[in-house]
């Protein structure tokens, strides 16, 4: 028994010391491009800094593999980084440090940046293409720090006005900043104060009492004049939802001949106007009547077929027109006016 267990055990001896050997067989060459090639630091984070025309940076590499490695290429993800190409089919000895010199231009760039270097290279003699990837990343700060960034007026039903402040941060005077707003019918600006790097401006939101609500958006784009490129200007998103004092939520009525001669629509706000006129326009002039009750109740009525005009239908036998009502705030002496359509369907056409 004892003779059999050592003749089983000898078949082990071969495997075990090829085992060994390939186990002997793998080295630095054998392990991955990072510990090929190391570098003290892959990613640089530059947090938020000012803005500025450029950064540099200089990455320092050491080939830690058991042969000399050769730079097969090097190459970024952005235009506005240069790296320098002299390191291209250079050779490196075993244990050899070396240096990555990057600038970086930032003329054009604003808020967050992230630009990837990828550095090719071979083990010589070896074969083989092995990468390595480096990164630059940060936020580029403007020269001008708005507060607040986005203004929400809420829900409105008369003008409104918030203010906004200014500052620069590289602590220069503010010699010039304009406020230009790409819609000036529903928000307008203007500057409050400007002291040394800070300025204040109000921002108003009236739109026209005739607005019949809903949601105001625009946007406020600030431009110092005194600084080039995109670093020059920030935007301020504006909005708010408005709702007139005096409004109703039905802009349009349906009558007919030979149904229903009579619609009416609820008019909220009457309390806050007076000097109220009604009238309709020249195609409805003598076929309906129009009246807006002090409860605010807008109501036409077609007149009786005896009373009426001849109409001027359209092909479809239907006549449309309006009515307007045109009314005064009264903490307001400018008038307004509203409308409300009005449709007539007539059971016959005429020819």
């Amino acid at each position: 028994m004892l003779k059999q267990t050592c003749i089983h055990l000898l078949w082990l001896v071969p495997l075990i010391v090829a085992v060994s050997l390939s186990t002997l067989k793998v080295g630095a060459d054998d392990a991955g491009p990072s510990t090929q090639l190391q570098v003290d630091r892959a990613n640089i984070d530059f947090g938020k800094i000012p803005k500025q025309d450029s950064l540099e940076h200089t990455f320092k590499l050491r080939n830690s593999s058991s042969s000399p490695i050769i730079i097969s290429d090097c190459n970024s993800s952005c235009g506005c980084l240069t790296m320098a190409s002299s390191i291209v089919g250079k050779e490196f000895a075993i244990g050899e440090t070396f240096e990555l010199p990057v600038k970086m231009n930032l003329k054009r760039r604003r808020g967050n940046f992230n630009s990837v270097i990828t550095l090719s290279y071979q083990l010589k003699n070896r074969g083989g293409n092995h990468e390595i990837g480096l990164s630059l990343f940060g936020e580029l700060q403007g020269v001008m720090q708005i507060q607040p960034k986005e203004i929400d007026f809420g829900e409105l039903s008369g003008p409104s006005s918030k203010s906004l402040e200014v500052v620069r941060v590289d602590g220069k005077s503010i010699s010039t900043l304009e406020g230009n707003l790409n819609r000036n019918d529903y928000f307008s600006v203007s500057m409050t104060k400007n002291e040394g790097n800070v300025a204040t401006f109000e921002i108003k939101c009236h739109p026209s009492e005739s607005f019949q609500g809903g949601q105001l958006n625009s946007s406020l784009r600030l431009v110092l004049g005194d600084v080039e490129g995109v670093s020059a200007y920030e935007y301020v998103e504006l909005k708010a939802k408005y709702s007139p004092r005096f409004s109703t939520s039905r802009s349009g009525l349906l009558i007919s001949d030979s149904g229903k001669s009579k619609d009416s629509c609820q008019f909220q706000g009457m309390e806050s106007i007076d000097d109220v006129s009604v009238t309709v326009s020249d195609n409805l002039k003598k076929l309906v009547v129009a009246d807006l009750n002090p409860n605010g109740t807008l109501s036409v009525s077609l007149l009786p077929a005896g009373e009426r005009a001849e109409e001027n239908q359209d092909s479809r036998n239907f006549l449309r027109g309006e009515v307007l009502v045109e009314y005064r705030y009264k903490d307001n002496k400018k008038r307004n006016k509203t409308s409300v359509t009005v449709i007539i369907k007539f059971s016959t056409g005429t020819n």
